[in-house]
């Protein structure tokens, strides 16, 4: 049995990209990956400083570019309206990063239809 994600059959997903944009090589490689995001998603936001409130926006999946820290620091910047996010790893050894940005391109048509 297969798990759809809460968006499955209402459209398009509504999507926040997250990072630290001070780590080196991050905004290069988010925006060569932006294009794919945008063509399968309605973002909502870009904020690769941790500025935005999460909190008040209404958005599906988070995907955060970075480490097992951005991805920590994109959950406490959410506050108590946690959401789903796909960790896209930049970096050493991590834990909670699921997809180098390679495997994402692979992955992002499946996620973006609630796979």
């Amino acid at each position: 049995m297969t798990r759809q994600a809460a968006w499955a059959g209402r459209g398009l997903p509504r999507i926040v990209v997250l990072g630290s944009g001070e780590r080196p090589g991050l905004i290069a490689e988010a925006e060569k990956l932006l294009p794919a995001i945008h063509s399968l998603a309605d973002v909502r936001a870009v904020d690769f400083q941790f500025l935005v409130d999460l909190a008040s926006l209404d958005f599906d999946l988070a995907i955060v570019f970075g480490g097992d820290g951005s991805i920590l620091r994109a959950a406490r910047q959410m506050g108590r309206r946690q959401r789903p996010i796909l960790g896209v790893s930049l970096g050493r050894l991590g834990f909670l990063a699921d997809l180098s940005p390679e495997d994402f391109v692979a992955a992002w048509p499946g996620v973006a239809a609630g796979e």
